[in-house]
């Protein structure tokens, strides 16, 4: 009986060993499963981090195309805009003439000697009488 609980004891202390070498084993290769799976999703982060900047980056620089844009496009309208105003006729030199009634004068024919007509310029107006009229020939 002692040989057979000698050799079970050995048996019990050779599956120990067995047991804490796979128990080793199997943490070593834990360790290595979970050092990879650090790297592949620190990687995975950094790939996405940089798409996003990259994203980000490409957002904000159309974006501000498109207000450059924009802004040319209003800088561009308004310009027009400024060229067709009457103020702006006024800048280069012309003058409105209206009647009393405040109707703008387009023809001499519409005016006779003795009316009072209203001038307005780009920096001020005056009242005028009218002494003569003429009408221009057609060019044709």
């Amino acid at each position: 009986v002692a040989v057979e609980r000698q050799r079970l004891d050995e048996m019990a202390v050779r599956l120990e060993r067995a047991l804490a070498g796979r128990s080793r084993l199997a943490a070593s290769a834990l360790a290595r499963v979970e050092s990879a799976l650090d790297r592949a999703v620190r990687s995975r982060v950094h790939d996405w981090t940089s798409i996003v900047a990259a994203a980000d980056a490409n957002l904000r620089r159309a974006a501000l195309l498109r207000v450059e844009g924009a802004s040319n496009k209003l800088a561009r309208l308004s310009s027009k805009l400024e060229a067709l105003s009457p103020l702006a006729v006024l800048e280069r030199g012309y003058s409105l003439a209206t009647r009393p009634d405040g109707r703008l004068v387009r023809s001499a024919g519409e005016i006779k000697p003795g009316d009072e007509l209203g001038l307005r310029f780009a920096r001020g107006r005056a009242r005028a009488s009218v002494i003569d009229t003429r009408e221009d020939e057609e060019e044709g």
